[in-house]
């Protein structure tokens, strides 16, 4: 089965994925800006702020082509209908989740 065709599974599965990486922190990495630095865990004795962000995309993308990669052998009719349905409603769900999760921004 062809990349273009399950695709959208990708962003099926992304949208959740960093919607609980958001959630329950799990970063593949930790960037630091003031010291420009990448570490694999959180490092309190640097100086700055850390930057989740990136991690959280990377923790995301990989988990999304993995399951592209999975999906390349499932069966077309399944993908074709899953991801018509999918393709809009988990990163819908997703975004609508985030906004709760972040709700007190706001609020106050």
């Amino acid at each position: 089965m062809s990349v273009g065709r399950v695709l959208p599974l990708f962003s099926i599965a992304f949208a959740p994925l960093y919607a609980a990486a958001m959630y329950f922190n799990i970063a593949m990495f930790v960037y630091y800006p003031q010291a420009n630095e990448l570490h694999w865990h959180d490092r309190p004795d640097l100086a700055g702020p850390a930057m989740y962000w990136y991690g959280w995309i990377a923790y995301a993308a990989l988990g999304g082509a993995i399951v592209l990669g999975l999906a390349s052998f499932l069966p077309a009719r399944f993908v074709d209908r899953v991801a018509l349905r999918g393709a809009w409603i988990a990163p819908l769900a997703s975004i609508l989740f985030i906004l709760y999760v972040i709700r007190e921004w706001f609020i106050h």
